[in-house]
This record gives structure tokens, sequence and C-alpha cells, in this order.
């Protein structure tokens, strides 16, 4: 039986991260929010229809939490519904407006990073690691949003009354026998289609330009421990061949070539960092508050024993879902700032002691200065996206739960 191939939907297998844009790519064409797509027209007609199906779900879940004022538990309940309709009006909107920023950005990456296979360390790379588990937290992400739709879709079926998906309310005459399957099948697209789909898809591609970033300055790491070695005529070869700069007047004198194109592509990188902030942030800062709101209310429901077996699962997938979707944010933060941090030791341990040329010895300490400017990625500059912001987090989250529980035990005393 013959070999099945896949190479139309993943041209570039070699690659983990144009793999993972490639996956980003059709999973944003499911609901026409890609970014780069040819037609902005396509992408702001499918946001303004995202953000009124969310805005009228939205409008719905707070007249219930409005008229359920006197009942803790109900609101509780409401509000950690009302956070789902939340999630797409956060991101589909910034991804719209920014689509040409996304785009600028998501061409850039494509043209201008380096393939992964450039020091011809395929088989031993030791970033592929990080790639696959990455893949298993936004598989794992996708397991969980599909188990949370099918538990919230399936939920009115145990009801002997009619009951909407989510705790709704709407004026008087909006819903009766003639109307219910109409709103049923709105909230169930905006569950399954808007949220599940739309929110996950950005998540992945955060996921994907982030770690492909970090991939970055590990394949530079992997060029300055080479410099002025024997492999390293042979990877200036392979730039030579990527490069589109006019970098003739350094052919004679390899080892200024080479410097000079690893600087420039340090750069480079720098510069795309501070873009992907820019790009990211609204979503970053966005992500800070429902994660604490996300984990406080799941958590309290998750404890509360009054609660049905239904509505206990919904929160513990819930819970892990926001939990989920703040870590693939701070790990990969936390990554590149790694990555970049070993730049200075790579460079230094190389074999540039060795060079003839005392000036070159000099730029040589001048780049290893250099490169001892870290980036990170952060949230407006407000906080950075890392490790213990993730911890912060998650303590601020469980000073919220606490709080919390301390009201309802007063309130049903």
């Amino acid at each position: 039986m013959g070999r099945i191939s896949f190479s139309w939907l993943f041209p570039d297998t070699s690659d983990s991260g144009k793999v993972m844009l490639r996956i980003c790519e059709l999973v944003f064409n499911l609901n026409l929010m890609w970014p780069c797509r040819e037609s902005r027209k396509i992408l702001l007609t499918s946001c303004v229809v995202t953000t009124l199906v969310n805005i009228f779900v939205f409008y719905g879940i707070f007249r219930y939490i409005v008229e359920s004022i006197n009942e803790f538990d109900k609101i509780t309940y409401a509000l950690f519904m009302i956070l789902l309709p939340v999630l797409p009006l956060l991101k589909m909107p910034v991804i719209a407006c920014k689509s040409k920023e996304f785009k600028k950005l998501i061409n850039q990456i494509c043209i201008e990073y380096w393939p992964s296979d450039i020091m011809d360390t395929t088989d031993k790379d030791g970033f592929k690691g990080i790639y696959t588990v990455g893949f298993v937290v936004i598989g794992t992400l996708w397991f969980l949003g599909f188990l949370f739709t099918t538990v919230v879709w399936t939920r009115p079926l145990f009801f002997s009354e009619k009951t909407l998906p989510l705790p709704s309310s709407y004026p008087l005459g909006w819903l009766n026998d003639s109307t219910f399957w109409a709103f049923f099948t709105l909230q169930a697209i905006c569950i399954g289609f808007f949220i599940y789909v739309g929110t996950i898809a950005a998540d992945f591609l955060i996921l994907a330009v982030c770690l492909y970033t970090a991939n970055q300055f590990y394949i530079l790491q992997q060029c300055f421990l080479v410099y002025n070695t024997d492999a390293m005529a042979e990877v200036n070869k392979k730039l030579r061949v990527l490069d589109k700069e006019d970098m003739r007047k350094y052919y004679g004198y390899t080892e200024k070539e080479y410097l000079v194109r690893c600087v420039k592509h340090h750069a480079m990188l720098l510069r795309l960092t501070k873009d992907i902030n820019k790009a990211f942030s609204p979503i970053e800062l966005g992500h800070l508050f429902i994660t604490i709101l996300g984990v406080c209310l799941g958590t309290f429901t998750l404890s509360n024993q009054d609660v049905e077996s239904f509505l206990r699962l919904l929160a513990l997938l819930y819970t892990i879902g926001f939990t989920f979707q703040l870590s693939i944010d701070c790990v990969t933060g936390n990554e590149l700032f790694y990555q970049a941090s070993l730049l200075p030791g790579c460079l230094f341990q190389s074999n540039w002691r060795t060079l003839a040329d005392n000036e070159l010895r000099k730029d040589v300490m001048f780049v290893i200065q250099h490169t001892q400017r870290i980036p990170q990625y952060t949230a407006y500059g407000l906080y950075d996206l890392n490790i213990n912001s993730y911890i912060k987090v998650l303590k601020l989250a469980f000073s919220a739960y606490t709080f919390l529980t301390n009201v309802s035990t007063i309130s049903k005393k």
C-alpha cells in the first residue's frame, strides 16, 4: 500500500514553526478570521457577525444576573458562564482591527526567519521537544473545549422543562415555543463555533508565533557556537542563499560576513519581538483578568457541595481550560527569555579568541555585550509573560476565590 502524503496540507513539514502557522491558518479559515487573507472585507464582516451574536448572548446572561441578584449561587453560575461570550469579544475584534499588523508580522516571520535545519541538526534538534509539548498543550485545550461544548449542549436535555444551553433571560415575548429552538441553535453555534473554534484558534496563533520566535534564538545560539570553525563556512553558504541583502563586500572575509549576518538576524528578532508585543498586548491584558475571574469562579463552583454533577464537570473543564490559556502565553514567554539569555554565553564559548584580526575580536566582544539585551513578551509593559507572572496570577485568583467563599458563607447565614 502506498504511503499517504499530506504535503498539500503542510508543505514544509521539516519546520515545526511553519507547520504551526499553517494549522492556524486552516483553523482561522473555518470562521473567516485569518488575518492574512487577501480580502479584508470578509474578515471584518465575520468579526461583526461574531461580535453581534456574542453581544446578544452576553445580554441574555447579564439580564439573568440582574433578575437573580438575591440568589448568590445563581449569580455565581451566571458570572461563571458570562465569561464565555467575553472571550471572542476580547480576541476577535483585536485580530480584525489589527489584521494589517498581524499580516505584516506573519509575512515577516515566514520570509525572514531562518529554517530549523540550517545547522543540519534536524534529528537532534533540542527545540523539537518544545514544539511537541506545544502541540500536546494546544491539543489538550482543543479536547477540553470539545468536552466543555458537548456538556453545555447536552445539559438542557436532562431537564424536564425547556432550557437554553446558557443561563439566559430575555424580555417577555422574545422567548416562546416558536422562537425557542432558534435561540437554542444560536447559542449552540455561538458556543461551538465562535467561542470554541475562534478563541482557541487565537491561542494557537499566540503559541505558534511565540514558539517560532523562541526557536529562532535557539538557532542563533547554534550559529554562534560554530563561529570561526570549519562548520561556519558551510552554514554561511546556506545563509547566502537565504539572505536577500547584498553582502558581497564581505565575501572575501568569511568571519566578518558571518558575524554581520548573525548580528542582523538578532536585531531583526529584537524588532519583531517588539512588534509581537504590540500586536498581542490587548489580548494578553484581557487574558490576565479573564484568567483571574475564570479560575476563581470555576474553583468556587467546583468546591460548592450543592452543585449537580453536570455543573461540577463543567467547572472542572472550565477551570483547567482557563489555566491552560494563560499558561500558553507565560510558558512561551519564559522560553523566549531563556533562549535569548543563552546567546552571550554561546558566542563567548565559540572560537572567537583565535581570530587574527584584533578589530574583529573587539567587534565580537561588542556583540557579546549587545546580546545581553534580553527581550521579553509583555502586555503593554505592565507585566511580563513568564512563569513568575503566571504563579502570581494563580495566587491572585485563589485570593479572589477565598473572598468569594467567605461572602457565600455569610450570605447563607
